[in-house]
């Protein structure tokens, strides 16, 4: 038996079920900014400048936990949370006004990231990271993927927007009650003093270099994936493909990426946490030639779902190294803004790389930043080894 508190079922299942509470907006993001224009008239422009709010909020509250996020009560952090998301959610159905529907999403990013912010720093602290931060993400595609199918049938099809706002407000409504059983605090120590202080501050910045390299890697790795699929759609419409084609291609990306983070939670960190990681990166770099040829179908369904399976099984790695060199607790949260800015920064640069209408620049640049990515991330697990910070 575990002595970390921290393992307990009940706290796995409250992180895991927060987490796809705090992913639940951008799982449905395509849908929600897609009827958002539909019902509300709002030009591409205006619908573009609504995503990179949600990102603007989710990223302010992110980096801003840094400084707060083991200085309050969880469970106070979480009840808070969610009641901002349910109401900002379900608000947005009487705003009519655009600057209204922006501060209302704005509230949405800050309070969906600052659960799943918390939820993966609850994540961080179990014993059995790699392996729990898989399951988180095969639970957050698993609940995007149940809303795709019952929304526009049993919701969008006699409410429209409104009916989908309101929607997702009650799933965070029914789903939050699991959030009391995530515990008051973490079993990390922040700012735990030795008695040999020279050697103890040394050690802190050696440990500090190490996280801020997988940070960056994070950031690279995740915006070079997510190039690829910001425009994987295009890329398939692109090569001919017929609408009903392409969509049936995203719905294997889906199950891929969720069999991605199955495969992570059954791995764990039986073989540590790079080597799984530089195999998902691998299978992202041998998806971009076979997408080049997407013209033919079984080349484009390939390619597409390689490089969103190589998504769900990286992704927990990534949190899970950055948990491992994380020996004081802080630093954890920091891998979701990590994140949200590669997901804010892709899809402007995939639009401006693939401007001439060819795709073929798109794809390099993806493969370089997950092959930068890699390089980083080696650079860090070699400098915590030198240092023997952990054992990845």
């Amino acid at each position: 038996m575990s002595n970390n508190p921290l393992d307990k079922p009940s706290v796995i299942i409250a992180a895991i079920l927060g987490s796809a509470i705090g992913a639940l907006f951008y799982n449905v993001l395509p849908l929600y900014l897609g009827m958002l224009q539909e019902y509300r008239g709002i030009d591409n422009v205006g619908i573009g400048f609504v995503g990179f709010i949600f990102f603007l909020g989710w990223n302010v509250i992110t980096l801003s936990a840094f400084f707060w996020i083991r200085r309050f009560n969880w469970q106070v952090i979480a009840a808070i949370c969610s009641l901002l998301a349910v109401l900002s959610l379900m608000v947005t159905a009487w705003l009519f006004s655009y600057y209204g529907l922006l501060l209302a999403v704005f509230v949405t990013g800050g309070a969906c990231s600052g659960i799943y912010g918390l939820c993966t720093t609850v994540i961080g602290d179990t014993s059995q990271a790699a392996r729990w931060f898989g399951l988180k993400i095969a639970a957050e595609g698993a609940l995007g993927a149940i809303l795709f199918l019952v929304l526009p049938s049993l919701v969008i099809a006699d409410y429209g927007f409104n009916g989908l706002t309101l929607a997702l407000g009650v799933v965070v409504l029914l789903l939050s009650p699991a959030l009391f059983y995530l515990p008051s605090q973490g079993n990390k120590n922040v700012g735990t003093t030795t008695i040999n202080h020279n050697a103890e501050s040394s050690r802190n910045e050696t440990a500090k270099k190490a996280i801020y390299l997988m940070l960056g890697a994070t950031l690279l790795w995740f915006c070079g994936q997510t190039i690829m699929w910001s425009f994987v759609e295009r890329i398939g419409s692109a090569a001919g493909h017929s609408s009903e084609e392409v969509g049936n291609v995203l719905a294997a990306c889906l199950a891929a990426a969720m069999s991605g983070s199955i495969v992570a939670t059954f791995i764990g960190d039986r073989f540590g946490t790079l080597q799984p990681f530089m195999i998902s990166s691998a299978l992202f770099l041998l998806a971009c030639p076979v997408i080049m040829d997407s013209h033919v179908f079984s080349s484009y369904l390939i390619g597409a779902t390689l490089v969103m399976f190589s998504v769900g099984l990286g992704i927990p790695y990534c949190f899970s190294i950055v948990a491992a060199l994380d020996k004081d607790g802080r630093y954890t949260i920091l891998a979701v803004p990590a994140i949200g800015v590669g997901m804010m920064v892709a899809p402007g640069l995939a639009g401006t790389l693939s401007a001439d209408g060819s795709y073929g620049l798109l794809v390099s640049a993806a493969g370089l930043l997950v092959i930068l990515g890699m390089g980083l991330s080696v650079l860090s697990l070699r400098s915590a080894k030198d240092h023997h910070l952990n054992s990845v």
